[in-house]
């Protein structure tokens, strides 16, 4: 029973050790750390946010693909690719200036235009617009938006809730809507098919700003221009 007892305790200590050590390294990493002292061993968040493309991201492009989205799958996936580098060059990078980040995030902007000619046509296209799949082009273009969270930090609005309550929020309305108004069973199953696609995607990411940065990027006072800065994990 002794034996028994100890054993437990050692395994509840174990469990416990591994607890503390696995906090460390995400405050580590949320603090653009690199845990072991190694400058090229890759943050926790880089990896995670790179397994948030890998998944959630990719399986909202593929669903795109699958119920006809012509034209949204290629700028989502090019607004994220364009974020990540960002992210990978984080723990090197001093503050960048509101038009650096821009100039940076370039891609992820064309992206949203790309997307945005969709949800908003305009001149000839917008007489010959479908109002249904407008809303699902604009529930996809604000997952591209999303990819703008960097820019956001407090005491202004956090990157949370730049997802959740600008974003998320956007995204989530227009796909009631079409759910609500659309009479073509058709249409308003490719809002059913896509709806969860866009809620994982924007649960998943509003988890990893608010474990990694929850008010706002920080970036390296003894950093370089994010446009000279090396990316982690490389390019």
């Amino acid at each position: 029973i002794i034996r028994n007892s100890r054993l437990i305790m050692s395994e509840e200590v174990t469990a416990r050790l591994e607890a503390v050590a696995a906090r460390l390294e995400r405050v580590a990493a949320k603090l653009g750390g690199k845990g072991g002292g190694d400058d090229d061993e890759v943050p926790i968040y880089v990896t995670d946010y790179e397994a948030i493309i890998n998944k959630e991201v990719k399986d909202l492009a593929e669903t795109c693909d699958k119920i006809g989205l012509e034209g949204a799958s290629a700028p989502l996936l090019q607004a994220f690719a364009n974020s990540l580098q960002l992210v990978k060059r984080i723990p090197k990078s001093k503050k960048p200036s509101v038009g650096e980040l821009n100039e940076y995030l370039s891609d992820g902007k064309a992206a949203y235009e790309a997307l945005n000619a969709k949800a908003e046509p305009r001149g000839k296209a917008a007489r010959k617009s479908d109002r249904d799949m407008e809303m699902i082009y604009t529930a996809v273009r604000e997952a591209a938006n999303s990819t703008n969270w960097p820019k956001y930090a407090a005491p202004g609005m956090t990157p949370k809730q730049f997802i959740a309550g600008d974003c998320g929020a956007t995204s989530s309305t227009k796909i009631t809507q079409l759910l609500l108004k659309c009479k073509d069973d058709g249409k308003k199953q490719k809002g059913k098919d896509i709806s969860p696609k866009l809620k994982a995607l924007f649960d998943k990411l509003e988890e990893f700003v608010k474990e990694y940065f929850k008010t706002g990027v920080d970036w390296n006072p003894k950093g370089v221009a994010i446009s000279e800065a090396s990316a982690s994990g490389g390019s």
